[in-house]
């Protein structure tokens, strides 16, 4: 962070603990008198670069749990592309099979 003329400059990273990889990268500046703004802008950006990270995360590790009920997988796999087909049809299938999925397993979700 550097501050000079009523301005301030902030500079951002974030680092994979684990593999030492550049995540992201941006820099900030504003008026002294924007900081609340500039302090919003600053995390949004920081929530922006971890939020597809995190999904990415957790998606691998659900995918590593092995479901109890395989007839409740079943179902929502079939819901997947119902859900992806975007047409009122699809997603009232799509729902169908997921209620049907947590009633064969209420913790499925």
């Amino acid at each position: 962070m550097r501050k000079a003329s009523g301005k301030v400059r902030i500079t951002g990273q974030l680092i994979d603990a684990v593999t030492g990889a550049h995540i992201w990268v941006d820099r900030f500046e504003r008026d002294l008198t924007d900081i609340l703004a500039l302090q919003d802008d600053v995390t949004a950006a920081v929530v922006s670069a971890i939020h597809p990270k995190l999904l990415q995360t957790e998606i691998a590790m659900a995918a590593l749990r092995r479901p109890e009920n395989l007839t409740a997988y079943d179902c929502f796999l079939r819901a997947l592309p119902q859900f992806h087909l975007e047409t009122r049809e699809g997603l009232r299938e799509a729902i169908r099979l997921a209620h049907r999925a947590l009633e064969l397993d209420p913790r499925f979700g």
